[in-house]
């Protein structure tokens, strides 16, 4: 099914050209957060989970009204299990579709180590078909879609390699925020991205829960965008100074993670036949 149904046309996968790059903060709609919004500068991208904004869904708020018209709205899926777990693809589509963002993270699933490896490749293939069935009910909207790459191993990554080269997707995004929650760490993501790199060399990743300089620094070049919530709330210290002094402080963090993400990284050709992660 994945196969017959990727070979349609998706015309809303987001191109390298157009996608996000450099610092791209997490933000929760709510007061706070809001106003550091209000004092970020012109074309500003910020991500947002849905399951935070569905209640403003609900009562008719889109992206451009809920937040500031000068910054660019990505919406992601990468949020709690339990949401997901009531979330069908089709009323993903329908919320997506009312809060009309300019970019959306589509249709992740809890996929785990501890994962019974037949029930992870299940779990995998459903998630390519919801994606290409979401991307296809949005296609006649402005939402340019952001694909996950899902899997913890690289016979799993490879599957959606093929999906990825039969949709001809340019730029993806991978979930780092696990690596930290499950106590794995830095080490563990930069092994695994640099398995990745080395499988899909040509195309542009959009790293999501890390906003640390002097560590994103050290991945592959072809992590181009980076998100997070806590650097930047701790760079911000959000509340407790006045608002152009959060401005200054987050414009000083925005430009070490640019710089960060476009010259400090390693190029991947150093990483030639180091040994990949086992399949398990």
């Amino acid at each position: 099914m994945i196969q017959s149904e990727a070979q349609q046309s998706v015309p809303n996968l987001v191109t390298s050209v157009n996608a996000p790059s450099g610092c791209i903060p997490l933000v929760e709609p709510y007061d706070a957060h809001l106003r550091f919004v209000e004092n970020c500068p012109e074309g500003t991208v910020v991500l947002t989970r849905i399951s935070d904004i569905e209640p403003f869904i609900r009562r008719g708020e889109t992206a451009s009204t809920l937040f500031p018209k000068k910054i660019t709205v990505a919406t992601t899926t990468t949020v709690n299990d339990e949401y997901l777990d009531e979330l069908s693809w089709q009323r993903e589509a329908d919320l997506i579709h009312k809060f009309e963002p300019t970019f959306h993270i589509p249709c992740d699933i809890p996929v785990y180590e501890g994962t019974d490896r037949p029930e992870r490749r299940e779990r995998i293939e459903g998630y390519l078909d919801r994606t290409v069935a979401v991307a296809l009910e949005l296609a006649e909207t402005d939402v340019e879609l952001i694909p996950l790459l899902k899997g913890v191993n690289v016979e799993e990554w490879r599957i959606v390699r093929r999906i990825f080269d039969l949709l001809g997707v340019e730029y993806y995004a991978y979930y780092g925020t696990q690596y930290f929650l499950s106590g794995a760490g830095f080490g563990s993501l930069l092994e695994d991205l640099r398995s990745v790199v080395s499988e899909m060399p040509d195309r542009k990743i959009f790293l999501i829960g890390l906003l640390a300089p002097d560590l994103l620094e050290r991945l592959p070049p072809q992590v181009v965008a980076a998100s997070g919530l806590h650097q930047w709330r701790t760079w911000v210290n959000l509340r407790e100074v006045p608002a152009i002094v959060s401005r200054s402080r987050y414009e000083s963090l925005r430009t070490e993670v640019k710089s960060a993400l476009s010259e400090g990284q390693t190029p991947i050709g150093i990483w030639t036949g180091t040994s990949q992660k086992e399949v398990v």
